[in-house]
């Protein structure tokens, strides 16, 4: 009996080693790296790493931390006024440096809120506001390893370099992401028009982009399906799933920030429109009229049959039971705490309390599912 006991403890014991053997294809992977990254450094990983059977890229540029110096090229996507940078170190794990004036709480707080409630159905890039620290390392960046493409290389590179030294610098906000995988879906149905068609018609795909789409639309967010931004998720397709990972989860023309008035405007134009349990199948169906709209136009091809417009409502709206479920289960608990996570990440700043007041009033409003009006 004792050596079954040894043995089950030797079953179920894990190495650090073990675990960063694991896949580069899975998220958890690439988030363990990271993390053991800013517990013990990152010399003590790349050590760790190189025993034998270790097979992981280890990323020279941390997400945590940054040593900028490390930066080995940049480039700028974008020939105008917009436009992120991409950082790179010789392996596959770049950093995204963004600027911008979204308002940090709530921009964490969408990035936080996917990735814990979506968490085996969707994926969100980690994200972190730069520190000042990092603005200097940034510049640097930019003055000693940021390359022109062929569009950007028309003007001299040095006053490039300098317009895009100087739109950084003046940011209200600047934030550093991982990179996210896969391609935006406007790019698949242009390019690979089949292959949007089959996840259009996917029971499961259709249900994680009505998941995505109740999160969203609790925290205020109507600029990715309810708009039709083919351009704001992106999907990786492999022989066993299709992951999708959500960028750009800010959206500044609506109710996302956590004040009394945006408040109001999230009662009036989301809540009682879109995320009352008898409104989802109305709101499924505006989904899918957007999308069938911009896709007459982006790519004719990619046509739906009246049963696979049927099945599309029907899994949409399953999705977003279900991530109705998940933000109860965090927020608005029948047994237990509310998130923790959640809640630090709300209350950080000035006017943090009241953000988490507003937070937890909407998840009460969803809990009690009746109209406002």
């Amino acid at each position: 009996m004792r050596a079954n006991t040894h043995t089950n403890k030797e079953t179920i014991r894990r190495s650090a080693i073990t675990e960063a053997n694991r896949s580069v294809d899975r998220g958890s992977s690439e988030h363990l790296i990271l993390r053991l990254q800013r517990q013990v450094g990152n010399h003590a990983v790349v050590g760790l790493l190189r025993q034998s059977g270790a097979a992981m890229v280890v990323q020279r540029l941390s997400f945590f931390n940054t040593d900028w110096t490390r930066a080995t090229r940049a480039r700028r996507s974008g020939s105008g006024q917009t436009g992120v940078l991409f950082v790179e170190d010789d392996t596959p794990n770049a950093l995204v440096v963004k600027r911008g004036s979204e308002p940090v709480r709530e921009t964490e707080l969408a990035h936080t809120m996917h990735e814990k409630l979506g968490r085996g159905k969707v994926k969100v890039p980690a994200i972190r506001a730069a520190t000042t620290a990092d603005r200097d390392g940034i510049r640097w960046v930019i003055w000693s390893v940021l390359v022109p493409t062929l569009a950007q290389e028309e003007r001299d590179p040095d006053s490039f370099r300098a317009e895009v030294a100087k739109q950084f610098e003046e940011a209200s906000t600047v934030f550093i992401m991982g990179k996210a995988t896969g391609q935006e879906f406007g790019q698949l149905t242009k390019e690979s028009p089949a292959v949007a068609h089959g996840l259009l018609t996917s029971p499961e795909y259709v249900k994680r982009l009505g998941m995505a789409t109740a999160i969203d639309l609790f925290l205020g967010n109507r600029d990715r399906l309810l708009s039709a931004n083919l351009g704001n998720w992106m999907t990786a397709v492999s022989n066993i799933e299709e992951m999708i990972t959500l960028i750009d989860n800010y959206d500044r023309y609506g109710p996302q920030k956590l004040t009394e008035e945006k408040q109001r405007d999230w009662e009036n134009d989301i809540f009682d429109r879109y995320l009352l349990t008898d409104k989802m199948e109305t709101t499924a169906n505006e989904v899918l009229g957007m999308l069938i709209r911009v896709l007459r136009f982006e790519s004719p091809t990619i046509q739906l049959t009246d049963e696979q417009r049927e099945a599309f409502t029907v899994n949409f709206v399953l999705g977003m039971r279900e991530g109705r479920a998940r933000i109860l289960s965090k927020l608005a608990p029948r047994i237990g705490r509310r998130s923790r996570t959640l809640k630090r990440v709300t209350v950080q700043g000035e006017g943090g309390q009241q953000a988490w007041e507003l937070l937890k009033k909407r998840a009460r409003l969803l809990r009690e599912n009746r109209s406002l009006s």
